[in-house]
């Protein structure tokens, strides 16, 4: 799997749902608009960018989750020198709450919608058909 750099992506760029773990609200396969560039806040769908070799065992660089918890809440804490800075993301199938420390975390990008409700107008199809699946050769490593 080619690993992507999210510091090189266009500021908005799409990427296909793959798995379960967002149903009903997302379906694998639906096409989602990300931003590099708004905000993001607790209660947002995200996609989580982790550094090479750092994403959870088994699993892709890039996984769709939900806010929970960000880095200036600091909700979980511990009392000893090995605690790390940590944030909390969330899915829906099954219901389970991730806690990533965020030195594992390259980047979060906000999900700001669907390619077909980006569609709805004449001016928004051409951009949607320019960014659908649009990740230059550059930002892939090997």
């Amino acid at each position: 799997m080619s690993i992507i750099n999210p510091g090189l992506l266009p500021d908005v760029y799409a990427c296909i749902a793959d798995g379960d773990c967002m149903m009903p609200l997302i379906r694998s396969g639906d096409r989602l608009v990300f931003s590099r560039l708004e905000p993001v806040a607790v209660g947002d769908l995200v996609a989580v960018h982790f550094h090479p070799g750092m994403q959870p065992e088994g699993a892709g660089p890039v996984h769709l989750k939900r806010v929970v918890g960000m880095p200036a809440e600091w909700i979980l804490q511990a009392d000893h020198k090995d605690w790390r800075p940590t944030a909390l993301f969330s899915q829906i199938n099954p219901p389970l709450i991730w806690a990533w420390q965020i030195d594992r975390i390259a980047a979060v990008h906000r999900c700001i919608g669907t390619m077909d409700a980006m569609a709805q107008s004449e001016k928004e199809v051409g951009m949607a058909m320019r960014i659908r699946g649009h990740v230059p050769e550059k930002t892939r490593r090997s």
